[in-house]
């Protein structure tokens, strides 16, 4: 009796030590997908990748990854974790390894839904705009005054991942973005204030804003309209010139309609304001690359609000802390051109498909950072460069790696 009772104690003892042993750090305990969540566009590619939980763990070559996607018409994925975008929406990617499931959440967006704008430029400066006086302007905290003029800044916005490099060249992504925003800016120039160098007042926020004729305010631009009875008129005379031939004159109204072109005198402009335009590089059959662009906008920028700081990708830029950004789309793809149902004729002819009815495309949010709630912080000085002014042999540079064209990149 005393032994049954030693030997059932001593199997007790025995399982509460082994029920006390530590886990094993590096065993398996679940998969992850690498990343997370992906944005993409139709027709693009991205291979992802798994990962073991904890990452001190190993996964056997042996045992096969099994891929799927919750919904193949929106994205596909083959058995080595290649996901290729087909529509728009959602679909989560699971790859199962053994008991562990993974997942990536996938949306597949248009090329405008997936654009973040992150960067700006200063890329030209109009010091005469508002009657070239000198004025004397303080920094917020009072440690600096500076002799400036009340100019006309030309501001780009830039998508992330489109730069100007410190090299003084346009570089990133393959298709890039920018919004063009002209905005009364303060700026002193190195002639100005000999001592100090020149500075301008771009930091801080800025915003899109309908003022009075008569007004006018430092770091508010005009928001992006379109005239549509004028926009249809131009458009129409494009076509007609087309169709006779006349290619330097259809390029000319579109250059009109763009801004590319001066209005004569009386004439109804077309298209005001913020806009967003876009390049695509590519390389000509000589082997040299550059970037092209359109005369036209890919569309008009309806509301804004950003902030500006001087943290910006490389000596010729300024960072951004935050942007509400509002953007209409002059629609080109099988049925539209910039919003016009323009019919493209076997005998190389354009015809109307529906006569002068203007089409829009999609409506996009952008938002990047957190807008504040409080009072918007004044503006405050940045010693960079203006580029067509203070770096004109970058600037030429940088328009020569533009050829324009007059046809716009679909997306």
């Amino acid at each position: 009796m005393k032994k049954s009772l030693f030997t059932a104690l001593v199997a007790i003892v025995a399982l509460v030590f082994v029920g006390c042993e530590p886990n094993d750090p590096n065993k398996l305990t679940g998969i992850a997908l690498a990343p997370a969540e992906l944005s993409m566009i139709p027709g693009e590619e991205f291979r992802l990748s798994v990962s073991p939980t904890p990452s001190t763990a190993t996964l056997d070559a042996t045992v096969a990854v099994v891929w799927e996607s919750s919904d193949t018409t929106v994205a596909v994925v083959n058995d080595k974790g290649v996901v290729t975008a087909v529509g728009y929406g959602k679909a989560n990617v699971t790859a199962t390894y053994g008991e562990f499931k993974g997942v990536c959440a996938v949306w597949v967006k248009t090329y405008y839904e997936n654009l973040s704008f992150t960067n700006a430029i200063v890329w030209d400066m109009d010091t005469t705009a508002f009657g070239g006086e000198v004025h004397e302007i303080t920094t917020s905290d009072g440690s600096e005054t500076f002799n400036c003029y009340l100019a006309m800044a030309e501001l780009w916005l830039c998508a992330d991942g489109f730069y100007i490099n410190e090299s003084g060249y346009l570089d990133g992504s393959e298709l890039a973005s920018y919004i063009t925003v002209y905005a009364p800016m303060w700026y002193g120039t190195k002639y100005l204030n000999p001592e100090k160098g020149g500075v301008q007042f771009s930091l801080g926020t800025w915003k899109l804003e309908n003022l009075p004729a008569d007004s006018v305010n430092a770091h508010i631009g005009t928001p992006g309209t379109l005239n549509e009875e004028a926009y249809m008129t131009y458009m129409d005379y494009a076509l007609q010139y087309y169709n006779a031939g006349d290619i330097k004159m259809f390029q000319t109204y579109l250059g009109l309609i763009g801004g590319y072109v001066n209005y004569p005198a009386g004439w109804p402009v077309a298209i005001q304001g913020a806009t967003m335009r876009t390049f695509e590089y590519s390389v000509d059959e000589n082997g040299e690359g550059g970037y092209s662009y359109s005369y036209m906008p890919d569309g008009i920028v309806t509301e804004g609000q950003w902030s500006l700081n001087a943290d910006g990708v490389s000596a010729f830029m300024a960072g951004m802390d935050y942007n509400y950004l509002k953007f209409r789309e002059l629609p080109v793809d099988d049925t539209y051109s910039w919003g016009c149902n323009w019919l493209f004729n076997e005998d190389g002819t354009i015809s109307w498909g529906d006569e002068y009815v203007m089409h829009w495309g999609q409506e996009v949010v952008y938002q990047y950072g957190e807008l504040p709630t409080a009072e918007s912080p004044k503006m405050e000085p940045l010693h960079a460069p203006v580029m067509k002014i203070d770096h004109p042999e970058i600037a030429e540079r940088i328009e020569k790696q533009l050829k324009q064209r007059n046809t716009l990149v679909k997306k």
